[in-house]
């Protein structure tokens, strides 16, 4: 995508780009899930989704949806253009490129790591009233401020 700039032409692998899809699943019915995918673009272009989407619903049938799967891209400017279809999008890349968006959707619909588990936790967070911050508040009083609550997931990297 670049920055924008015309005549901005790059060359080589400086730095490989990656898609990560994250599962959850609930365990008593593996079909009702969730899935995130961060890829290493600028953004998603509508119709990258749309066609990630029916590819893997070719391959999994309506496991997959339009209401169950998140495409985000990180927002950088290394990663590849030319395949967005609105212009404005395709200025700076001289056009649509089909290699380039086959190369996308197919990295990010293909399956080449073993799943992972999730590791969850349950965590007690002090919510302190910033009028208690320099001087903390009495055990009985501490117990009031505890978030019991939170549950945090940590993913794989």
């Amino acid at each position: 995508m670049g920055y924008g700039k015309s005549g901005q032409n790059a060359r080589g692998i400086l730095t490989r780009l990656y898609s990560r899809a994250f599962i959850m699943a609930e365990p008593t019915g593996p079909n009702r899930r969730i899935v995130f995918v961060s890829v290493d673009i600028g953004m998603i272009s509508q119709r990258l989704r749309l066609e990630v989407l029916n590819r893997l619903q070719s391959k999994y049938g309506s496991l997959y949806r339009r209401d169950n799967v998140i495409l985000s891209g990180t927002h950088t400017h290394s990663g590849p253009a030319g395949y967005f279809q609105y212009t404005i999008f395709v200025i700076a890349s001289e056009g649509f490129s089909n290699r380039t968006f086959e190369y996308m959707v197919t990295g990010i619909v293909k399956q080449n790591q073993p799943p992972w588990g999730l590791l969850t936790n349950t965590l007690k967070l002090l919510t302190i009233p910033s009028s208690n911050a320099l001087s903390p508040p009495s055990p009985v009083l501490r117990l009031l401020f505890v978030h019991r609550g939170l549950v945090y997931v940590v993913l794989p990297p």
